[in-house]
């Protein structure tokens, strides 16, 4: 037998023949391995966390979508973008890709950021899924980024891009959304996509997606390290939740990673319990800590006017402290549960400057919006929030009132029935 006719018959006895790297044999095995790109893994691991947000009346016909949200909390807390949402009303649904359809709970709004917060009630034994928060703090111009969304509750909705510009200042089309601090990502989306995870190719979500510019691919994402912060202090914010009085607010690790102590209030009770800014948090009334969230929830569920363990890594030293909350009801807290406005004291006009607004309150049905200046409540003048807070504290619930109000050059008036 000659050497060329012996080669070729043990090439075509071979079981499998490597080319390029990939095997042959595993292909046949397995056609579709080839084509699994790190996309196509990114978006099978993250897809189940990303949902649907539509009304209650038509859940079922797809025309009565708002936009997408993102599963960040196995307890079901969900992510989007707060400008298609409806202002002041109920009736919420949220459609998973697996095909369940959920009443969801509206949180709370945080327009001055572009979010708001959603929950949906999960399963005994069944926590949902959820996609890791990375961190924007080093997002590259010119990274790859994948956008998911659930435009229609049916399955998910993937496109791809470049990170065109970071830091970008530019006023989106809804007015009460911010002007400064954009992703701006050249990747085509639709409205459908809005409230949607933007990920990097290490499948972490760097922002949550606003709104797409003009007709072309261009489009806002808020960026995660912002949505964090108002998780954090703003859109479950035990203060306001829960009237409790911690001396200390919680950031993201270094990284995006792990939850430490970002600030502590002097004379407070987190000084007192001896955390200082910096300490990393590993625990909290017996619960691990992951990341911000797991802070304020914890802190929701603790037990009311007790000693909460708190366990912080210091440096090279764990260490085991006890945190004793307070709970007390300030002029801001009796202003939010009575008219559904977080309030600032301004500095330059007479009035107080509506700084956060209840979604489901009194001054959401009104009309107010963050940045509107209220200097009068029926004959008042009113110039601090301790001036709104004694007009309010002796009304009974149920009376009606009349603010008045600021917004830009022009000024009205409108009742409102406090809680």
């Amino acid at each position: 037998m000659s050497a060329a006719r012996a080669c070729r018959l043990t090439l075509a006895t071979l079981p499998w023949l490597v080319v390029g790297g990939v095997a042959l044999a595993q292909e046949a095995a397995d056609p579709q391995a080839a084509r699994v790109t790190p996309i196509v893994a990114i978006v099978q691991r993250t897809g189940p966390a990303v949902v649907n947000v539509c009304l209650e009346d038509e859940p079922a016909t797809g025309v009565s979508s708002l936009g997408s949200g993102l599963l960040i909390d196995p307890d079901g807390y969900i992510l989007t973008d707060s400008h298609a949402l409806p202002r002041g009303t109920g009736g919420l649904r949220v459609r998973l890709g697996d095909g369940r359809s959920l009443p969801a709970t509206l949180v709370s709004f945080d327009l001055a950021s572009g979010l708001a917060l959603l929950k949906v009630a999960a399963e005994p034994g069944a926590p949902f899924a959820v996609a890791p928060l990375g961190t924007s703090s080093d997002v590259m111009v010119g990274e790859t980024v994948i956008v998911i969304g659930n435009p229609q509750g049916r399955a998910t909705s993937v496109t791809s891009g470049i990170v065109s510009a970071v830091g970008r200042n530019l006023q989106p089309p809804d007015p009460g959304a911010p002007a400064q601090d954009w992703i701006q990502i050249d990747a085509p989306a639709d409205p459908g996509h809005s409230g949607g995870p933007v990920l990097n190719v290490a499948g972490e979500v760097i922002g949550i997606m606003h709104v797409a510019l003009g007709s072309g691919s261009r489009s806002l994402a808020i960026p995660v390290d912002r949505a964090r912060r108002s998780l954090a202090t703003r859109l479950l914010d035990p203060c306001l939740f829960g009237e409790l009085v911690t001396g200390f607010e919680p950031a993201a690790g270094p990284g995006g990673r792990d939850v430490v102590v970002g600030s502590v209030s002097p004379g407070g009770p987190a000084e007192r319990a001896g955390l200082r800014a910096g300490d990393r948090l590993l625990e909290l009334g017996g619960v691990s800590l992951a990341w911000e969230l797991d802070v304020n929830k914890a802190l929701l569920s603790s037990p009311p006017d007790q000693a909460i363990p708190v366990s912080v890594q210091r440096g090279d030293e764990r260490l085991g402290l006890e945190l004793r909350v307070e709970r007390a009801e300030s002029p801001l807290l009796h202003v939010w549960r009575r008219i559904g406005v977080q309030t600032v004291d301004h500095n330059t006009y007479k009035g107080v400057r509506v700084a956060r607004v209840d979604p489901t309150g009194p001054a959401a049905l009104l009309g107010l919006r963050p940045g509107d200046l209220i200097d009068g409540l029926d004959e008042l003048l009113l110039d601090t929030t301790d001036d709104l807070f004694r007009s309010v504290r002796d009304r009974p619930s149920g009376a009606r009132v009349v603010l008045h109000v600021w917004r830009g050059r022009g000024a009205w008036a409108g009742p409102l029935i406090l809680r």
